[in-house]
């Protein structure tokens, strides 16, 4: 049964799955690592682009933004669970993470998760401060501060003003940047924004086609993002995902022509294969859509008890496979996006 809005409700109980060992959820599942690239991607951006050479103040600053993104991944987590976005079946299961489901599981208590927060967060702040004392600068105090305020409000506030893109661009792309040009003991904050977005643009915008797991559910449960704004309004994810992917690398053009990023900055066309692959799989979810709901329509003026639920179960998975190749092939487009800026960056 589907809504007015054609929105499929999310099951209330979540597939039997194996609990895994305490140490895997607390140091693997709840931090989410696999976020880590677009988190130290920005810091070593910053840190060549203030031309420091690599030594304890780097290892410090990779150090506090790793601790840091497990800390608002767990405490996300916390936030879902208490305000019921992460009720049993309200979040699916992504396949590079299980974050979400720990608590809808019972795979650990609301007190282990919250605990769990602290102790990511008390050494993420307590390397930030070495970071400033080693540098005798208190400027690693704005880029921490920034990325952590961004992403502490992200959870109980920027997910239900269509904004969680822009929390993310300015937690992990900018407030990322200024901690890694920090150890030069001054932070640049023009320098700091335009490298922040130009590094986190796709990662932000991209964000919006990984949030269509969860699209159906989110707008249920009242979040508000871009996967759920274009799940409503029914707007191709592969035409935002290619327009978004096309103002980053105008944005690149743009900071090289005013000569903040070296012509070695070119080299994030590396991407594009990735984003064409993308943007086809994308497409192909997306055209999928379209034909389910013809050919659901001619079913139903052809045969008056025509097999729907075996059809919408066929055309869902097909349109599943579709949208994880194409989330897959973005996270590969940003990767590269961002490792060819960092080395840029180190060469020039």
């Amino acid at each position: 049964m589907s809504t007015a809005a054609g929105i499929q409700p999310f099951p209330l109980t979540l597939p039997d799955k194996k609990k895994p060992a305490a140490w895997i959820v607390h140091l693997w599942i709840l931090p989410r690592w696999f976020a880590l690239p677009c988190a130290l991607g920005p810091v070593l951006l910053g840190y060549f682009a203030v031309g420091a050479k690599p030594g304890l103040s780097l290892v410090l600053a990779l150090a506090s933004a790793t601790a840091l993104v497990a800390a608002l991944h767990c405490w996300n987590s916390v936030v879902d669970w208490l305000s019921g976005v992460d009720k049993p079946g309200g979040s699916v299961e992504k396949p590079y993470t299980s974050g979400s489901q720990v608590l809808p599981r019972g795979w650990a208590p609301l007190w282990a998760v919250i605990t769990n927060a602290l102790v990511f967060f008390a050494l993420a702040i307590g390397l930030a401060v070495w970071l400033g004392l080693l540098v005798n600068s208190w400027w690693p105090a704005f880029g921490f501060g920034m990325a952590f305020i961004f992403g502490a409000f992200y959870s109980p506030i920027w997910k239900y003003w269509y904004m969680p893109e822009a929390c993310g661009l300015l937690a992990f792309g900018v407030g990322g940047t200024a901690l890694g040009m920090s150890v030069s003991g001054h932070v640049p904050i023009k320098e700091s924004f335009l490298l922040g977005i130009a590094i986190s643009l796709p990662f932000a915008v991209s964000w919006g086609v990984d949030q269509a797991y969860d699209a159906a559910s989110d707008v249920q449960r009242g979040v508000r993002n871009i996967g759920g704004l274009l799940h409503v309004t029914g707007f191709p994810t592969w035409a935002y995902t290619g327009f978004g992917a096309l103002v980053s690398y105008i944005f690149v053009i743009f900071l090289v022509a005013i000569g903040t990023l070296g012509p070695w900055a070119g080299l994030t066309i590396l991407a594009i294969p990735a984003w064409v692959l993308c943007l086809a799989w994308l497409y192909a979810h997306d055209n999928q859509k379209l034909t389910m709901r013809f050919a659901t329509q001619i079913s139903y003026l052809t045969n008056p008890e025509p097999n729907y639920d075996q059809a919408l179960t066929e055309y869902q998975k097909r349109k599943a496979q579709a949208l994880d190749l194409g989330v897959r092939f973005g996270l590969l487009a940003i990767l590269v996006h961002m490792v060819a800026l960092v080395v840029a960056q180190a060469v020039s």
